[in-house]
């Protein structure tokens, strides 16, 4: 067996051998070898195998320790010895190379030894269990099990052995290849490096000895020899001191060399052959010139910049290594708990407690690393394989586990491996100190050294400054430690402070230990929010009591877990277990016991470093008074701040330190040596910088992988300080804003914590906190004070309460109480409940108890630290010393109109003030709304009080009612908290009933089984505050008045407004549009009424109750009124007003004081009064029980009872949300700008008709472009036609010519006149057209638009145009170069017409220069000229430069898609906007005008009518003033110029939007109520010309609110119809097809629709399209009419009857004086016959009496036309016919206007209304399963699949076809009345099967499904269509089909789909051919049709073609 388990080894052992003496023989003499024995001659990789040293190191100890024995333990010693030596500073050289080869051959024998052992005869004969093998460390690793064949074994793993007794052959073997390899690498030596300088220099070439030291020589002109010599023997020297103090390779022993910056080091690698000359300067100083100086061969990459941060931070941490080794002695105890580590952790408190620490580490490592070592060797011994009796763990009674001695459970190994590594950290320490001596004695050399030399002390100033230099790390980890240590400063107090209080806070059971430490966190907090300048003088104080009692604890803790110690306690200090475990004395369990320890340790640590490295920064950083104060550093720089730090010599030095360093010693009282010192610093510093290495400053040559970092960084770093700047002014405003706020947070969060923990010990902070609200901000920090003095204790009480030894059932109390039924009811409560202390438990931990304390008490110390800072500002100058706080001190009410960012800082200054009173009631409001109970009566009272108040009464009563608050908070807190339960009080309100809790509920009455909810007072707290800030804005006023710089708030402006003299001093925001304030002043002030109305409305219908029909009516009497409601007097304006705010609020007290017999006699008022009940919504509201909070919008009907109310109907808040918005709106009324409104309102009804005049006037302009293009295409064709039959006739003499555009060889044949049609047609050549062209296509350019509004930037078509001709980049450059430089640029002036309307002149000059500079202009090159100006791209683009220009790319895109969707809207809106800014400007002349706004006011409603002088205007203004009144101009913004086109769209076709919403409603709605109004639209307002009249818009929104009413008053539920449910299939039942039908929301679109038609009358208003030009019925104005001669004879014969029925007729002929009809057209009766009367402009009125006339019997004979009113009973019965006549008169206009064939502007919108009708087509085809009897049949789908057609189906598919077939017969033929007859029919037919029909048929609801309302929308855009084509009229040539119109892309492929159609082409060609005059037959017709669909395509291709 021992033969099969060794051969193999043995075989490839031989074979190996045989191997290598056969390659090595081959190799001999070979060149090969010659080149690699040079280069074995040093090593090859220094920098690999000085790393591999320290592997190989750790490789030993791993192989040592895996298997503790006595051959492993070789090994371990090795390991020790090593570390020890190379801690001493010896070299891990050659000797450790031998060294390493002994462990080899050790190491080679014990795998030889561990492996012949496994044979099975030498286990047998010698098992691992003999003594000898368990101290060698023989073990049986694997099992030999021999098989069947005597030939082959396995392998089985013993199970008797852990994995690292079998990982530790293959840990040594590795080791010893490892070994191998190092030690061939080891014998080699270091790489020599060629250099100029000589001896030991050759081998120092980053010596620091040689930096900086100059030679002074003693004269200017002493000989050179000298100067060799003494440099001779500086080297000697320098030979001397490396070769006696030092011993050894240099590279690795010197302590210089070990401190010279690594990177110096790497550079210096890599930097090849050096040269060094030496250089003497002016001053004859000899500077020996260092590396920096010297040109390097390969510069240094960012790579090694890296590598150099590296190893420099390793060094940092080395040298900083006693921080580390004192932490790991304090690890070593807490993990390995015994009183040989106790040692450790002792020894690490006294390292801690001492001044110098590293100094007292670095003097004790000796001693420290040989304990350690001791500690080691025990350890290791113990973890052999020893038996107990060989090794015992106990002698006598002594534990020598605890004492440290003991054997480990588990793997020896990882004890071993823990501690060795620990071990580690003091090997390094005691390396540092080794170092240390080392350079002390290199010191005391340099300096025997420089006075034989004759140098100066300068010298050796220089010398060590050199040194010092050297030790300086890279750029990277030197701003690291600089920000890392500044970080630390300021914020590592943070996480004591925070360790502090987690330690104390958290743990299983709470102890004494625990609350002593958050005893010393609230002191310390205290402290702090008391005083800054105690607690910066004490804090030292406290860190060394914390240090002091956690070094107590820990040592207690840690001593306490020993054998018999807790006896010990109990018998010397008679402290029984129980109090020992309530101290925090507790025995853990070892596992636990780590864990336990390390919480206290690191705190421990954590607070030794705040105290030992961090406190003298923080501290200087907190001393306002130092100069590095971060204030003043924030203000004159933007460096961090540097202060001395005791780390001085652990960490680098920064910038400031370096500075000290240098100019310190160079100070007046210094000495001239000293001065000279530091002139020499000075001037090797200054000789250093001038010869930076570049490795020092990454100042390498790009690379064109980096160009795009080089532009990256500046573009990151300057965004990266704008961003900070940024950030620093927001956190500066921030913070002024928490000192301004804060406060009122803290009183917030005090009454939160009260109110939701009701108890006895927060009464004294409610009682505190309430009048604390009126006092002053210095009292009101006392008072903070004092509440942050009492949650302290509050805090600790409660902790002590946890205590074990304090139990809760000690407090408990039985309560005795006789019940209903004289039955005895006991009660169990805790006064310890009572006062406020619970224990915690599982579910409620000690941190959930104490989560609002810990919150308040944060807060409390972020007030401070927030107070303190803005103090230091204030005494620095950073802002200003004021006596009221305000965030932005230079705005004040001056500012505020100036833009949208300075009325916003005017509203955090001053927005309290303006709007207090108004933000009170609202709260006010609240409160009522939310308690509903005795409070909220109370409450009613004083809103209703204060309500009907104006301000200076006001402001008296004001106090009273913030007394009367703040004593009712408080007093309301103690009634929730009640009396104490052990008194056990039996209050005669008690009792379990329903009845009995409303009347609690309702009263606010203590009761200790359900004490009244508490948290109502949250909103009486939060009116207490802003009460008591409204008191402090009254005495402001009363004390300064209108000298406050928040502006005046006196009620008592305008008292002048309707005078000459009035100025209002705001600016016109409704005439002038500036910025985004004006926007937001017109939505507010224009807008507001209207969503205060809409609220008002929603208040009635959201509410079923008596109460909401007062709203209703309310809201319908001002929506109706409208702007005209700002005609009124102020005071009629403000008393309107106030009766509704009146209303409001009494609705309010109602409604409260209904909760009495709501909650108190319930039952009484159900039983016998529900129609009481129902009518005023009567109920009882209790919002806080069981968190049954109503719910704000959405109804819930409660159907528990059968007469109740849903609480929705019974609440305020709809009254509330009603009271805020008419509150509001009143403030609105009291200010200037309302004025601003009121003038718009008399200037809109001065120019009330001024809009439809300039319409009218577009009309005609348009009317006449219109006939012009008409007349041109005509005579066009008359030209074309004359030319052809001049051709025709010239035939025989053109025979001879040759032909131009065909084949020349073709004879013609003489020309003969057709004899009939047929020839006549087919007679045509080409000939015939020889002189017109044979292409022409006429592309429309974007850009041709001359309306001025929009955007001229490049539109997406001339984007993509450029882009295809040139390329994307180009493309983007020219549209950025076509936007205007400035939006603002307007011409000069406004044209009267749009631009679009204006005729273009055609005028030439005789000279004709102008038409040759046209020429030349057009003979330009465009684009091409455009593209030269353009450099060419760069070449080499970087990744910044392709990012860019893709967003660039992507962002004009975008942005041309936007700019043309714009001017695609600004077509739609063109009009509107022209007299929109029109009579703006017109309303701004008016304004100017002196004595604008005095006008008459008459009856008793006294509204405003202008004067008559002002009603006269201009009506032909060619050039108005120019102004800048859009905003939107200043804007480059392609979003808000889309914005401002849609908005424009909208609001110049708000009729339509009207139309839509009453489509909606209809909708919604199908009832019988709501079906007039699509009627009324469809049948009267579509089709009125121009426009639909006032008398339509008023019926229509009368109609409504008469729906609304009836609606609202059927929604009560004592009505029959709604106590049920009506079935979904029953859609004929009385109150749903009517209307009447209670339901969710049942107005709400009727308020939309209302809101939309308000809008359009305001808009109507605005542009003069309201007001008719004159009344339809009016008095006629007293003429007087010359009297012709022949009149004259008549009068003379005596027929005057006859002459004054004459003029008579006439008058009534003319009309009123200023001939224009009711619509604001034009009159045009036929005044051509009448004599021309000369007019007599005198003022109408009733008849005067002949003489006043003044005739003149002189003068031409007149007669006078009187007109009188009689009474109508005298002509009874033809004033009947007389009256119908008159009543039917508008509708016989009405019809005449639509079939008279007018000048009308024409239009063709049949191709929409055919893709109407084509979709709805489609509806039917897809949907006709919502139009049948069944809802989930399949449709039509399932039909056809069953290959059956439904009747009805088929019969709406002809019908809809019959339809479209109608309507183009129709059109081609252009009936008008057969138009206007089908649009009646249809829109009657319509109606009736849709609402009437259909759902008798379905037995469904019209708007069940979704394909009948689509239908039907579709159906009356189509309708819309229609009556839009009946007013416009038909145009003159409609041949031709709508896709061809244009010739683009999408035209093109709209086209072949249709013409894809199967029967299609050929259908749409009959129906033209049969209803069109024309003498073609169809044949003809198909094949002219045919060929215009030929031509259309080509001249598609040729416009793509051009386009390209």
């Amino acid at each position: 067996m021992a033969i099969h388990y060794l051969a193999p080894e043995l075989i490839m052992t031989g074979v190996s051998l045989a191997v290598y003496v056969m390659v090595r023989k081959l190799l001999v003499g070979s060149p090969i070898e010659e080149v690699e024995r040079k280069d074995s001659k040093h090593q090859n990789f220094p920098l690999l195998t000085s790393a591999g040293k320290y592997a190989a190191l750790f490789l030993i100890m791993f192989s040592g320790i895996m298997r503790p024995s006595i051959t492993s333990g070789i090994y371990f010693l090795v390991f020790m010895g090593a570390a020890t030596a190379w801690a001493l500073g010896r070299p891990l050289e050659r000797g450790f190379a031998v060294i390493s080869r002994c462990v080899m051959a050790i190491m080679g024998v014990h795998i030889a030894v561990l492996l012949v052992y496994q044979c099975s005869w030498l286990i047998e004969i010698y098992p691992p269990d003999m003594d000898m093998a368990r101290y060698f460390g023989l073990t049986k690793l694997v099992i030999i099990n021999s098989t069947n064949s005597s030939t082959s074994f396995t392998y089985e793993v013993t199970e008797d052995h852990m994995w690292a007794t079998l990982a530790s052959p293959l840990v040594i073997l590795f080791a010893y290849f490892f070994l191998a390899i190092e030690s061939r690498e080891l014998f080699k030596p270091k790489a020599k490096k060629k250099s100029a300088l000589t001896g030991v220099e050759a081998g120092k070439v980053n010596g620091s000895l040689l930096r900086g030291v100059s030679f002074h020589r003693a004269s200017r002109y002493a000989p050179r020899d000298k100067w060799r010599n003494a440099t001779k023997k500086v080297r000697v020297a320098y030979s001397y001191i490396n070769s006696q103090a030092l011993r050894g390779d240099t590279g690795e022993t010197t302590p210089l060399i070990s401190t010279i910056s690594p990177s110096k080091r790497w550079s210096s690698v890599r930097s090849g052959s050096v040269s060094r000359p030496l250089h003497q300067d002016s001053t004859g100083s000899v500077v020996v010139p260092d590396e920096e100086s010297v040109l390097e061969v390969e510069e240094p990459t960012l790579m090694d910049d890296i590598l150099s941060a590296v190893v420099d931070f390793f060094q940092v941490l080395v040298r900083s290594s006693y921080i580390a080794t004192t932490i790991t002695m304090m690890a070593w105890s807490i993990m390995f708990h015994s009183w040989l580590t106790f040692v450790f952790l002792m020894w690490a408190n006294i390292v801690w407690l001492c001044q110098d620490q590293r100094s007292f580490m670095l003097k004790t490592s000796p001693v420290l690393v040989l304990y350690a070592m001791l500690l080691l060797i025990a350890q290791y011994i113990y973890g052999m394989n020893l038996y107990e009796y060989e090794l015992p763990s106990n002698i006598t009674e002594v534990n020598l586990r605890q004492i440290g001695l003991g054997r480990v459970d588990g793997e020896p190994c990882v004890p071993l491996l823990i501690k060795s590594l620990f071990t580690c950290m003091f090997w390094v320490t005691l390396r540092q100190r080794v170092q240390e001596i080392r350079q002390r004695r290199q010191s005391a050399a340099v300096t025997d050294m420089a006075a034989p030399l004759q140098l100066t002390v300068s010298t050796a100033a220089s010398v060590l400054e050199a040194e010092r230099e050297d030790e300086n790390r890279s750029r990277l980890l030197r701003a690291l430690g600089e920000w890392l240590r500044a970080m630390c400063a300021r914020y590592w107090i943070y996480v004591v402070v925070i360790m502090l209080f987690v330690i104390g806070v958290t743990g299983d059971r709470m102890t004494i230990f625990r609350i002593i430490y958050m005893f010393l966190f609230l002191g310390f907090i205290l402290m702090f929010q008391i005083s800054w300048y105690w607690w910066r003088r004490l804090m030292y104080i406290f860190w060394i009591t914390v240090i002091i009692y956690s070094m107590i604890n820990l040592i207690l803790i840690y001593v306490y877990q020993f054998d018999n110690f807790s006896k010990m306690i109990e018998t010397y200090l008679m402290i029984n277990e129980r109090l020992q475990h309530d101290l925090g004395l507790d025995t853990y369990h070892p596992a636990d016991l780590f864990v336990k320890l390390l919480t206290p340790t690191l705190f421990l640590i954590i607070t030794i470093m705040q105290v030992h490295y961090f406190h003298k920064d923080f501290m200087e950083l907190s001393d306002p008074k130092t100069i590095s104060n971060s204030i003043v550093r924030e203000a004159g720089s933007s460096r961090p701040s540097q202060v001395q730090s005791t780390m001085k010599d652990d960490l680098p030095a920064l910038p400031d330190e370096e500075e000290r360093e240098i100019q310190g010693p160079n100070s007046p009282s210094d000495t001239e040596v000293e001065q000279s010192m530091a002139t020499s610093s000075i001037h090797t510093a200054a000789r250093r910088s001038m010869h930076r290495k570049p490795s020092r400053s990454r100042s390498y040559a790009p690379t064109i992988t980096e160009r795009g970092s080089i532009k990256f960084r500046p573009w990151l770093a300057a965004n990266f300080n704008k961003m900070r700047e940024l950030l620093l002014q927001w956190t500066d405003k921030a913070f002024i804003f928490l000192d301004i706020h804060l406060i009122k947070i803290l009183f917030i969060s005090l009454m939160l914590l009260c109110v939701f923990n009701v108890c006895a010990m927060h009464v004294p902070i409610m009682i505190l906190i309430s009048p604390a609200l009126l006092l002053s901000s210095r009292k009101q920090r006392f008072c903070i004070l004092i509440i942050s003095t009492l949650i302290s204790v509050y805090l600790m009480a409660k902790m002590v309460y946890q205590i074990e030894y304090i139990k809760h059932s000690f407090f408990d109390v039985n309560c005795t109480m006789e019940g209903e039924n004289s039955t005895i009811n006991t009660t169990t409560y805790n006064n310890a409940e009572w006062i406020g202390f619970y224990k915690a438990t599982r579910e409620k931990p000690l941190v959930v108890l104490l989560k609002g304390y810990i919150a308040l008490i944060a807060m409390f110390t972020f007030y401070s630290l927030v107070m303190y800072r803005q103090q230091t500002h204030r005494d620095l100058g950073v802002l200003p010393h004021m006596k009221e706080k305000l965030m932005f001190p230079e705005v004040t009410r001056k500012d505020a109109d100036r833009d949208l960012i300075h009325y916003i800082k005017y509203l955090f200054n001053y927005g309290f003030y303006k709007f207090g009173v108004e933000i009170t009631l609202i709260c006010l409001m609240g409160v009522i709304g939310s308690r509903m109970d005795l409070y909220a009566v109370i409450y009613s009272g004083w809103l209703l009080a204060l309500v009907s108040l104006r301000r200076k009464p006001l402001a008296n009563l004001w106090p009273a009612f913030t007394g009367l608050i703040t004593l009712l908070v408080p007093l309301q807190y103690m009634i929730a908290v009640g009396f104490m339960p052990q008194f056990c009080i039996q209050y005669p309100w008690r009792g379990d009933d329903q009845q009995m809790k409303h009347v609690r509920t309702w009263l606010f009455l203590p009761y200790t089984a359900e004490p009244p909810h508490a948290a109502k007072l949250i909103f009486d707290f939060f009116l207490l505050m802003f009460a008591s800030r409204q008191l402090k804005v009254f005495r402001i006023e009363k004390a300064q008045g209108d000298n406050y710089p928040g502006g005046s708030n006196s009620e008592d402006i305008g008292q002048d407004w309707e005078t000459p003299n009035f100025v209002n001093p705001v600016p016109d925001f409704l005439c002038y549009v500036g910025s985004w304030l004006d926007v937001i002043k017109r939505m507010v002030f224009l807008g507001m009424l209207w969503v205060t109305l809409a609220i008002m409305f929603m208040t009635g219908t959201n509410r079923v109750n008596l109460f909401s029909m007062g709203y209703l009516i309310g809201s319908f009497i001002f929506l109706w009124q409208g702007t005209d409601f700002y005609l009124r007097p102020k005071e009629a304006i403000l008393q309107w007003w106030s009766w509704l705010v009146r209303y409001n609020v009494c609705v309010v007290v109602i409604k409260a004081v209904l909760q009495i017999p709501g909650c108190m006699f319930s039952r009484v008022m159900q039983e016998h009064a529900c129609w009481l009940v129902q009518l005023l919504g009567i109920g009882c509201v209790d919002k806080f029980a069981g968190g049954n909070i109503a719910q704000f919008l959405k109804m819930h009907y409660d159907k528990d009872t059968a007469c109740s109310v849903p609480q929705e109907d019974i609440g305020l808040a709809w009254d509330g949300v009603c009271f805020a918005f008419l509150i509001l709106q009143r403030r609105l009324f009291h200010s200037y700008y309302f004025y601003r409104v009121i003038d718009e309102s008399k200037a809109t009804t001065v120019l009330a008709s001024r809009g439809a005049e300039l319409i009218e006037e577009l009309r005609q302009k348009q009317m006449m472009i219109q006939e012009e293009q008409e007349i041109k295409i005509l005579e066009k064709i008359k030209v074309k036609m004359e030319r052809i039959k001049a051709n025709q006739k010239k035939i025989q003499g053109a025979m001879s010519k040759e032909p131009v555009h065909h084949d020349a060889a073709r004879v013609r044949p003489p020309y003969k006149p057709p004899a009939s049609h047929q020839k006549a047609v087919r007679s045509g050549d080409y000939y015939m057209f020889d002189e017109f062209d044979d292409f022409d296509v006429h592309l429309k350019e974007e850009e041709s638009s001359t309306d001025e509004d929009e955007p001229k930037e490049m539109g997406i078509g001339k984007l993509l145009s450029t882009a295809i001709k040139t390329d994307v980049r180009r493309a983007v450059s020219l549209r950025r170069a076509s936007m205007p430089a400035l939006r603002t640029s307007r011409r000069a002036s406004l044209p009267a017409h749009p631009m679009s309307y204006q005729m273009r002149p055609h005028s030439s000059r005789a000279d004709g220069t102008q038409d040759e500079e046209d020429i030349t202009m057009r003979e330009r090159p465009g684009p091409s000229s455009e593209l030269d100006d353009y450099a060419p791209l760069p070449e080499n683009e970087t990744w910044m430069d392709k990012l860019k220009g893709l967003l660039d790319t992507v962002s004009a895109f975008i942005s041309s898609i936007l700019v043309s969707l714009t001017r695609h809207l600004m077509k739609y809106s063109r009009n509107y906007r022209y007299v929109s800014r029109t009579l703006s400007i017109e309303k701004k002349i008016l304004k100017e005008k002196e004595g604008f706004g005095i006008g008459i006011r008459e009856g008793s409603q006294m509204i405003w009518e202008p004067l008559p002088d002002s009603l006269i205007h201009h009506k032909d203004i060619t050039t108005l003033e120019e102004q800048d009144d859009s905003m939107f101009k200043q804007d480059k913004s392609p979003l808000v110029h889309l914005g401002y086109a849609l908005w424009y769209a909208v609001l110049a076709h708000t009729d339509i939007v009207c139309y839509i919403m009453v489509f909606i409603n209809q909708i919604q709605s199908a009832t019988i109520l709501s079906i007039p109004l699509p009627l009324m639209v469809f049948l009267w307002g579509t089709l009125t010309i121009p426009r639909p009249t006032k008398t339509f818009w008023v019926t229509l929104i009368a109609y409504t609110e008469v729906i609304v009413l009836i609606k609202s008053m059927f929604q009560f539920e004592i009505l029959p119809w709604n106590q049920k449910a009506i079935p979904a299939n029953m859609p004929f039942t009385a109150p749903r097809i009517i209307g009447i039908e209670r339901k969710y929301n049942y107005a709400l679109y009727d308020l939309l629709l209302l809101l939309i038609i308000f809008l359009h009358r305001f808009m109507l208003k605005s542009l003069g399209l309201w007001k008719e030009s004159s009344p339809e019925v009016e008095l006629q104005e007293d003429r007087d009419y010359p009297l012709t001669a022949e009149d004259t004879q008549m009068l003379v014969e005596g027929r005057g009857a006859e002459v004054g029925r004459k003029y008579v007729q006439m008058h009534e002929r003319i009309g009123p004086a200023n001939g224009s009809s009711s619509n604001g057209v034009l009159a045009t009766n036929d005044t051509s016959n009448l004599p021309q009367l000369e007019e007599r402009h005198d003022e109408p009125g009733p008849s005067k009496e002949p003489d006043e006339y003044g005739v003149n019997d002189d003068e031409e004979p007149i007669i006078t036309v009187n007109t009188t009113l009689e009474d109508t009973y005298q002509h009874y019965p033809n004033v009947i016919l007389l009256s119908i006549k008159r009543y039917l008169s508008p509708t016989q206009r009405f019809f005449q206007r639509m079939l008279a064939p007018g000048a009308r502007v024409t239009a063709d919108v049949y191709a929409y209304m055919f893709l109407c009708d084509f979709f709805n087509f489609l509806v039917v085809i897809f949907g006709f399963a919502a139009f049948g009897t069944h809802q989930g049949d399949g449709g039509v789908q399932a039909y056809f699949e069953e290959n059956k057609v439904p009747i009805p189906f088929l019969v709406m598919l002809i019908l809809q076809f019959a339809l479209i077939i109608i309507d183009r017969a129709l059109y081609l033929r252009k009936f008008m009345l057969g138009k206007i007859l089908f649009q009646y029919a249809l829109i009657i037919g319509v109606h009736i099967w849709m609402f009437f029909v259909l759902p008798f048929i379905t037995e469904r609801t019209f708007n069940t499904l979704l394909p009948p309302p689509m239908w039907y929308m579709v159906k009356s855009v189509y309708l819309l269509l229609s009556a839009y084509q009946i007013r416009c009229g038909y145009p003159r040539r409609i041949i031709g089909n709508f896709l061809c119109k244009s010739y683009n892309f999408l035209n093109m492929i709209c086209f072949r789909g249709f013409m894809a159609v199967p029967f299609l082409f050929e259908l749409r060609t009959l129906m033209d051919w049969i209803w069109t005059d024309t003498s073609m037959t169809l044949m003809d017709w198909l094949k002219m049709e045919d060929i215009f669909a030929s031509v259309f395509l080509l001249k598609v291709y040729r416009a793509i073609y051009i386009f390209i």
